[in-house]
């Protein structure tokens, strides 16, 4: 193989530059935009409850396995489940 001419090589060089610069610009964007507009909301998302019901549904099925809830489902427990999981909401989302 002959060794491409330098202008050719400067030329990649430029590019494969210009798209990490690219790349990057746009993680700055979306970290100090999105993630701030997705964080910082109070009242959830249709699909966001949907998609976050549904990750608690599979995370809890897949690392409880077969063991059950040992806590009987009255009005009682799940005012405690309730309050505990509007403590975490309030900053998680």
């Amino acid at each position: 193989m002959t060794p491409s001419p330098p202008h050719i090589r400067s030329r990649a060089a430029a590019v494969v530059a210009g798209a990490i610069g690219g790349v990057a610009l746009l993680l700055v964007i979306e970290f100090v935009l999105v993630a701030r507009l997705g964080l910082t909301h109070r009242r959830s998302w249709p699909l966001e409850e949907r998609l976050g019901n549904a990750e608690v549904a599979l995370s809890a099925r897949w690392y409880a396995g077969q063991q059950r809830n040992p806590l009987a489902e009255t009005a009682s427990t799940i005012a405690i489940g309730q309050t505990g999981y509007r403590t975490c909401v309030e900053c998680h989302g």
